[in-house]
């Protein structure tokens, strides 16, 4: 017997289309809930089924083979359409499953219980289902129990909708800031173009040249892709391949920092101090065009903080210069104090170095 449709079909498919989940891979948090459902009720077989508008789809199974039935032979569309938890003790003798293939025959379903999956609008999208080759009744423990599970799985789907709305907005976001920035470029480079003072036009350039590093650090931390962590090994990797670009072939760039996952906030405070580093140590470390090498070194500390030190071999001339009070440091104080990390600045025997420290957990 084919289920009658929903009271508010139109609704409920469009509720069901919302949450993007038909034809998704599968996921192991929904694989494990019909394995403990099909344990708790002792049947052979579990299923998550969404009942869509020409077919039932399964986003996990347990106990069965092959395809799912065709909509006409989907006994979860009659749950989605009854007033809740349904349970066929035999489902021979039910007037909605006594002519179903998947019961008839030698190996057929002989018992189903479903629980809806309720949208947090209150519509039936699919179902929770156990099925069995016998007929059965389930206890209050166990009808209890299918639906809490499914509920979580409604929370599984509640989850993946608000992380994927998450995405979206931050992905607009980033959009827009990489818009203004560019704006920011445009004007500045008109008004440096434009102003008949040394001073203002050397002013406007270094305001360019850092509006710049914050249009490239934005694109590969966006690019590093995480909305909850990002690798600075990768980070700084990628932001290194873009710096090299601007910097002379006779100064080499080495970086070595391990996989470590840190929050978009710390990645982006690590992304300023060594854009300024390196800028600085390039514009004064080796001015005159010398050889030398800027090494970028991060790890973690037995303390449990992220260390990173920024060194070059250049003349030190940071020391003297931006190394104590130009726009340069106070960048770098700055990034490290937004994220109460601290910053120092170090006297080799050769060259300039600072050393970066912060607790990662806490930022």
């Amino acid at each position: 017997m084919e289920a009658d449709q929903h009271p508010r079909q139109a609704e409920r498919l469009a509720e069901l289309i919302s949450y993007d989940i038909l034809d998704t891979a599968q996921e192991q948090e929904f694989d494990d809930i019909v394995s403990i459902a099909a344990q708790i009720c002792g049947t052979e077989a579990s299923t998550i089924t969404f009942i869509a508008a020409d077919r039932q789809w399964f986003k996990a199974s347990v106990g069965m083979e092959g395809r799912p039935a065709p909509i006409g032979f989907a006994v979860c569309a009659h749950t989605v359409v009854a007033d809740g938890f349904v349970e066929i003790t035999d489902t021979l003798k039910d007037n909605r499953t006594k002519d179903n293939p998947g019961c008839l025959g030698e190996g057929g379903f002989r018992f189903y219980a479903g629980a809806q999956l309720i949208s947090s609008n209150g519509l039936p999208m699919g179902t929770l289902c156990v099925l069995g080759r016998t007929a059965k009744s389930l206890t209050d423990v166990q009808r209890n129990t299918l639906q809490i599970l499914a509920n979580q799985v409604v929370k599984l789907l509640e989850l993946r909708k608000s992380l994927k709305a998450a995405d979206i907005l931050r992905l607009e976001v980033d959009h827009r800031v990489k818009n203004s920035l560019q704006l920011v470029v445009s004007l500045t480079t008109l008004q440096k173009r434009n102003s008949p003072s040394h001073e203002v036009k050397t002013a406007l350039g270094q305001m360019q040249e850092r509006v710049v590093a914050l249009v490239n650090l934005h694109n590969v931390i966006q690019n590093s892709n995480s909305s909850h962590s990002v690798n600075l090994r990768i980070l700084l990797n990628d932001l290194t391949k873009l710096m090299k670009n601007s910097i002379a072939s006779e100064i080499s760039l080495v970086v070595n920092v391990g996989d470590i996952e840190v929050s978009a906030r710390i990645a982006s405070s690590v992304s300023v101090i060594v854009n300024e580093f390196v800028s600085n140590s390039v514009k004064h470390g080796f001015a005159l065009g010398q050889k030398g090498t800027i090494c970028l070194t991060g790890e973690m500390t037995e303390q449990g903080q992220f260390e990173l030190r920024c060194a070059d071999d250049g003349v030190g001339a940071l020391v003297g210069g931006s190394g104590g009070s130009g726009i340069g440091m106070k960048a770098m104080r700055a990034s490290a104090e937004q994220i109460s990390g601290t910053l120092t600045v170090d006297t080799p025997p050769k060259g300039y170095q600072i050393t970066f420290r912060c607790d990662v957990s806490k930022a």
